[in-house]
């Protein structure tokens, strides 16, 4: 089988009838269409684009909806109208499952809510052939090679499509990653002034919008980087996964996200497939004797021996 990419501007409005295609990052916020439909683009944009660490950038809209609505009764109830409210929500990927997070606790905590989102690599370039500028290669904000975009094809340098199914996407990808790619990754890291670029910014309307609230923030965080200051409430969600983290990082992890808890602070996590899919997570409380269990959902957080023991 044979599976061409979305690589040009004009061809985003019919994305719709290529489900499987992958779609070049620098064309995340070029789609020409209503917002809904702009929403759904940018889901398959970033669906199965894996980022350098191995986590996938793959979101939805409302993904954590009822797993977020009993998260709200426990959040009022734990943590109380108070002169500052801090909240950390990690890993948010393109901020939409952000959005109504932030407007509940705004509505709730008013202007004493400092609300933090971030995600390991929000921030992408794209780096143009001098020769031909629909060829292209993404790299990520520390200029790791992420997607290779050779028309007609789009190809995911890391966790790429599968060679059993798309045996001659594979056989291509390793030619052009040889042959072409590198070279022009070399010579752009050699000089990067000689070569035009773009910057692309992974980040829904919705959530930009939300930059122009003084009580919002959105930064970049790698969750094995340390403590960035101390907040009542952080929510982590997708993230805690053994699949991204060998046992010693995640430890790490887990560590930091407790670590920057404040006394009496909650951490939401959990994981799950789609949206409406059902939530494997859990609300843990940090007291005097560590961290306790107050909600769990369909078994708890895959992390959750480790949080207890933080």
């Amino acid at each position: 089988m044979l599976k061409t990419g979305i690589y040009t501007p004009d061809q985003t409005p019919s994305f719709s009838g290529r489900p499987r295609a992958f779609i070049a990052l620098d064309l995340y916020d070029q789609f020409s269409g209503n917002p809904e439909l702009e929403m759904l683009f940018q889901e398959q944009a970033i669906g199965r684009v894996a980022v350098a660490n191995g986590s996938f950038k793959k979101t939805h809209l409302n993904r954590f909806d009822e797993f977020d609505e009993i998260c709200r009764g426990i959040i009022i109830r734990h943590v109380p109208v108070q002169n500052s409210v801090s909240v950390h929500d990690m890993a948010v990927s393109d901020g939409r499952t952000s959005v109504p997070f932030f407007e509940f606790l705004s509505g709730h905590y008013g202007q004493s809510l400092s609300f933090l989102a971030s995600d390991y690599s929000p921030g992408f370039k794209a780096v143009y052939d001098p020769a031909d500028s629909n060829k292209r290669l993404i790299l990520d904000h520390q200029n790791r090679l992420i997607q290779i975009v050779a028309p007609p094809f789009v190809f995911q340098v890391v966790c790429p499509e599968s060679g059993l199914f798309y045996p001659v996407n594979r056989l291509y990808r390793h030619y052009i990653q040889k042959k072409w790619a590198q070279n022009l990754y070399q010579s752009y890291l050699r000089s990067p002034s000689l070569f035009q670029t773009k910057d692309i910014l992974i980040l829904c309307r919705a959530c930009q919008n939300l930059t122009h609230d003084s009580r919002f923030s959105f930064d970049t965080y790698d969750v094995l980087s340390g403590i960035r200051g101390t907040q009542q409430i952080i929510r982590a969600m997708n993230i805690l996964n053994i699949s991204y983290f060998a046992p010693d990082q995640m430890a790490q992890a887990v560590s930091h996200i407790c670590g920057a808890l404040a006394p009496g602070g909650l951490l939401i996590t959990g994981s799950n497939g789609d949206g409406g899919t059902d939530v494997r997570g859990g609300v843990y409380k940090k007291t005097e004797s560590g961290m306790i269990k107050i909600h769990d959902f369909s078994g708890g957080s895959p992390a959750e021996s480790l949080i207890l023991q933080a």
